[in-house]
């Protein structure tokens, strides 16, 4: 009789091995996910200090194209993976949509507006 007992037992055991190999596979998936998420915000940031940069060198289109890499990057983040305010999330493309870097005689106001930008998104990424 023992030995009908044995198959069962392994069966439980591999169904609960089973279990927890999925369920690992699960927290694996969602932490690669906030990673990809992490990175990307990450990389929205440093396209807007690469626009100011570009600000500085007078280079207005390319400073724009990073702008718009920027609001890209920041529009593929789903805010549920970070857990992020989505709203503040929002506001911040909004903000990105809505910048246009031109020639001006006093470069301050847009170089502050971009270190704006760069700073929410850096409070945004420190706040998952």
């Amino acid at each position: 009789m023992a030995r009908r007992g044995a198959p069962k037992a392994q069966v439980e055991q591999l169904t609960t091995e089973l279990s927890e190999s999925r369920d690992s596979a699960t927290a694996a998936q969602r932490e690669r996910d906030q990673a990809r998420a992490g990175m990307t915000l990450r990389e929205a940031q440093v396209a807007v200090l690469q626009a100011n940069m570009e600000l500085d060198r007078r280079n207005f289109g390319i400073a724009n194209e990073h702008i718009e890499r920027a609001g890209q990057r920041l529009g593929s983040i789903d805010a549920a993976t970070l857990s992020l305010d989505e709203a503040r999330l929002q506001a911040l493309r909004e903000d990105l949509a809505q910048t246009n870097l031109n020639l001006a005689t006093d470069l301050a106001e847009q170089r502050a507006h971009l270190n704006r930008l760069a700073a929410e998104i850096n409070d945004i990424a420190a706040s998952r």
